[in-house]
């Protein structure tokens, strides 16, 4: 029986064999050759985690069409003493801070990590006028889009509330933006209810948790408040990003922004009805709206009481005058009449019991009809004092409103006299003795068409 070989011949003859770890030296030195000990690279950072060691890790990727999933993605390491270098890289260009979505240029080596047969490129050097470049003509490209659109001013348009006590706030809990948005509100003096939104404000994921927030935000509030603490300018890039500004142009409710230091001014800010420089200044912009109403309601009531309080004494001096008018009127008749009395009274006893008795009736007669004129000058007075307090009373608007009437606004602070001037969905302002309601407009009836 014959031994059979699957091989006719040595399977090995003129190869050399390769351990794992020979192959990857082999490999990282052909890499070196090829592409020289450093290189220049440009992508879009993603994944981006900082380990306890103090080593930084991330992918950086073509990004591909919006949406879709990366073309290319290479893995790459910045070791912590490298890391000092290039963070000295990025607070002398303008004081970047890496973050996931970032456009970088970045310089490194490329080999192939041995123990994961990974390839990958370690980090050392950073170009931060590149990403600063980037987010510069990214934020022109939007604003031109924006205006070409008719959106720069989209959310500007929208009625800002008269008393806006609800607020829906979009920021991240418990942070410092939070805290100052809210201890500016409290003290304000104002009863204010305040609905949190929570979202990230920073980093790759941001943009479409921003773009929800103002979503859930139109149902909470009257006025939305968007948000965030300072930071290095590409941490407010979730901001300048083309979404957020068209989720804020988008919003039926007025959107006041306070985006990071006072320098700052983002594509959301360019967007935005109101624009401050911080979240404190957001808060005491709404405030201030608030105190400026209150204050102009107060001067409203003052100036009523004082024209009320003008025309009474007005109507009392006019009283006062035909008082005097009339008594010097009474006066002179009775005098008058006292004479003519006097004269009769001669004549009578000079004449005849008959003569006398005929003068007694002129006599009376006389005393009957400047006791009517008397009555004339002093009641006519009264009515008209009378009738000046009763029209003065029906435009006591105080009055009128303890009575039960009410007073509507729109909501920019236009009196309602007329239902051709409001129509389903207007929102509507009522005072009322005790206070205010808003309220909706569902449908308006002419007086002809109600029914009888």
């Amino acid at each position: 029986m014959s031994d059979i070989s699957l091989f006719a011949d040595d399977p090995t003859a003129g190869h050399r064999t390769y351990t794992v770890g020979a192959l990857a030296h082999e490999i990282g030195r052909t890499l070196q050759r090829e592409f020289g000990t450093e290189l220049w690279i440009e992508g879009e950072m993603r994944n981006l985690k900082r380990s306890s060691a103090g080593h930084v890790y991330f992918d950086l990727v073509d990004p591909g069409e919006p949406g879709a999933q990366p073309t290319a993605s290479l893995s790459v390491v910045l070791f912590r003493k490298t890391r000092d270098v290039v963070n000295a890289y990025l607070k002398a260009g303008g004081g970047t801070r890496m973050d996931d979505g970032m456009a970088v240029r970045i310089r490194g080596t490329i080999d192939l990590y041995a123990p994961q047969g990974r390839l990958q490129l370690r980090m050392t050097g950073i170009d931060p006028s590149y990403t600063l470049g980037r987010l510069a003509a990214d934020r022109e490209r939007i604003l031109a889009g924006l205006r070409d659109d008719d959106l720069l001013d989209a959310n500007g348009r929208v009625p800002f509330p008269l008393l806006p006590r609800r607020i829906a706030l979009v920021t991240s809990t418990g942070s410092a933006a939070a805290e100052d948005f809210l201890s500016e509100l409290r003290r304000s003096g104002v009863g204010w209810k305040v609905t949190l939104i929570d979202t990230r404000v920073q980093g790759f994921a941001a943009v479409d948790g921003i773009c929800v927030a103002l979503a859930r935000a139109v149902r909470h509030g009257e006025v939305v408040a968007v948000v965030r603490g300072g930071g290095a300018r590409t941490d407010l890039a979730a901001f300048d990003s083309d979404a957020v500004a068209r989720a804020i142009a988008a919003c039926p409710l007025p959107v006041v922004t306070g985006i990071g230091h006072e320098i700052d001014r983002t594509v959301a800010d360019e967007v935005a009805a109101v624009a401050t420089k911080t979240p404190t200044a957001a808060a005491a912009e709404i405030a201030g709206r608030v105190h400026s109403v209150q204050h102009q309601l107060v001067a409203d009531a003052a100036r009523l009481a004082a024209v009320s309080h003008t025309r009474l004494a007005a109507a009392d001096h006019l009283l006062s005058s035909h008082a005097q008018r009339a008594d010097r009127a009474v006066t002179a008749s009775a005098r008058l009449a006292g004479s003519r009395v006097d004269q009769c009274t001669d004549r009578l006893q000079r004449s005849a019991d008959r003569r006398l008795a005929r003068h007694q009736v002129v006599v009376d007669a006389l005393g009957a009809r400047m006791a009517r004129t008397a009555l004339r000058l002093v009641d006519g007075p009264e009515r008209r004092l009378l009738q000046l307090e009763e029209s003065i009373g029906r435009v006591d608007p105080v009055r009128l409103l303890r009575r039960g009437w009410s007073i509507v606004r729109t909501d920019a602070g236009e009196l309602v006299r007329s239902v051709d001037v409001i129509g389903p969905g207007d929102t509507l302002v009522t005072t009322t003795v005790d206070g205010t309601a808003t309220s909706t407009v569902i449908g308006t009836n002419h007086r002809g068409d109600l029914p009888t």
